[in-house]
C-alpha cells in the first residue's frame, strides 16, 4: 500500500496521525496542564504529517503527497474553527 501512488492512499495515511490525536487526546488522556494550549497535541500530529509529506515526497509520489496536504490542510483548517477559536 506504501508504494502506490494514488490519491486514496495519500488521503489515508493522511489520515493516521490527526485521527490518533483527537482519540488519544480528547477521549483518553485528559491532562489539566494542556487545558490553556488548546492547539499543542493537534500541532503534533500536524507536525508528524509534515514528516510523512517529505517522505513521500522524497519517494517521488507526488498523488500521495497531495493526499496527505489536503488533509493535513483540512485539520488545520477544523483545529482553528473548532478547537483554538471556540
Amino acid at each position: 500500500m506504501l508504494n502506490k501512488d494514488s490519491l486514496v492512499t495519500g488521503t489515508l495515511i493522511g489520515l493516521v496521525f490527526p485521527t490518533t490525536s483527537v482519540l488519544a487526546l480528547d477521549v483518553v488522556w485528559y491532562d489539566p496542564y494542556l487545558n490553556g494550549k488548546p492547539g499543542v497535541p493537534y500541532l503534533i500530529a500536524i507536525a508528524l504529517n509534515l514528516l510523512l509529506l517529505k517522505y513521500f515526497a522524497k519517494k517521488e509520489t507526488i498523488k500521495t503527497v497531495q493526499g496527505i496536504m489536503a488533509i493535513t490542510f483540512v485539520f488545520m483548517l477544523l483545529v482553528f474553527l473548532f478547537r483554538i477559536r471556540a
